[in-house]
């Protein structure tokens, strides 16, 4: 199993984030606690961890991620 980098326009992602993550199978998330904000832990059941950066992480984030393979860059 090969790592592959998934990237896609912001209509088709923001249109819907949960639904692109799970169409492309993506297994490891790395976004701003504000985008991650718009994804739901269990919407995306193959995602294993996620790292927020760039930002402070806010409490939704945190409260929905923590001990499911969150990491604060």
């Amino acid at each position: 199993m090969g790592i592959c980098l998934c990237s896609g326009t912001k209509d088709v992602l923001l249109r819907d984030i949960e639904g692109a993550i799970n169409a492309m199978e993506i297994t490891h998330l790395s976004m701003t606690p504000t985008v991650a904000a718009l994804v739901s832990q269990k919407s995306v059941p193959g995602v294993e961890f996620l790292v927020t950066a760039g930002e402070t992480l806010t409490r939704k984030v945190y409260n929905d991620w923590a001990g499911k393979g969150l990491f604060q860059g």
